[in-house]
């Protein structure tokens, strides 16, 4: 099971919520389904589902720049919670 979660937003009303260019067609949620790891129960590996989640960002951030698309990471922690709601993310989904 793959624990990396993505919600591609292409309609520009919910587009409006993130505080991002208003000229990006499209904007991609990356979120972290935590479920796969609850089998770790070792502290040494608190961090590894962060991890993932930060490589496949990064793998889509450079294919995108293969593909000479522009790009721009951005943060939304202190949307969240809007975000959350206007997308129906679950509850396991960080």
């Amino acid at each position: 099971m793959q624990a990396c979660r993505f919600i591609i937003v292409k309609k520009a009303e919910i587009r409006r919520l993130f505080r991002q260019p208003r000229a990006a067609p499209v904007i991609i949620v990356a979120g972290l389904d935590e479920r796969p790891y609850e089998f770790i129960k070792s502290n040494e590996l608190p961090y590894n589902p962060y991890l993932d989640l930060g490589a496949a960002i990064q793998n889509m951030l450079l294919m995108a720049c293969a593909l000479s698309l522009g790009t721009c990471f951005g943060s939304f922690v202190g949307e969240l919670d809007s975000i959350r709601r206007v997308l129906k993310v679950l509850d396991y989904i960080r």
